[in-house]
């Protein structure tokens, strides 16, 4: 959809070319659900480099409650390895996911992340990517709009575990 809506590409259909997009996904043989642990953090969040929406979304949740962050850039919190997400993501009530300003703009991707948190089982808040609900069900994920909402809605699924980990099977 969004090749199509975009005027930078339509001199290759224009002469023939197809575009064929590889959506992000999750492996599931590395994403899946581990039994086991307890959920024993609030929040999970491995993600790189869109500063300008965490500033805008994460502040009150990173000082409120208890969480994992790791990724490039983040001070402190160096990449953890692929083979030990899952198990991270076991532990975790409730996985964030910010998308770019052109996925809001545009129904352009969504992050991987929000593949792999829903592999993983893991009950997520998101915010309001334009490819969210012709990829999910509006009930499988805790989607803000602002972040008033998205902190608002973080609040709500932590409050209700129950919920969430509906939300989490229903996205899986």
């Amino acid at each position: 959809e969004y090749y199509r809506s975009k005027a930078d590409y339509q001199p290759f259909f224009a002469n023939g070319y197809e575009i064929i997009p590889l959506e992000f996904g999750a492996n599931v043989l590395i994403y899946y659900p581990v039994k086991g642990p307890t959920r024993d953090i609030d929040y999970i969040f491995l993600g790189s480099h869109n500063w300008d929406e965490y500033v805008r979304y994460f502040p009150t949740i990173f000082q409120d409650y208890v969480g994992f962050i790791a990724g490039s850039g983040w001070s402190h919190a160096e990449w953890v390895g692929k083979h030990l997400h899952r198990y991270l993501y076991a532990r975790s009530k409730i996985g964030l996911n910010i998308h770019g300003t052109e996925h809001k703009r545009q129904p352009s991707e969504l992050t991987e992340r929000t593949y792999i948190l829903a592999a993983s089982g893991v009950p997520q808040v998101v915010d309001n990517p334009k490819l969210l609900w012709r990829r999910f069900s509006p009930d499988s994920l805790f989607c803000g709009e602002t972040p008033e909402q998205y902190v608002s809605l973080f609040r709500h699924a932590i409050a209700n575990p129950a919920e969430a980990v509906q939300r989490a099977l229903l996205a899986q």
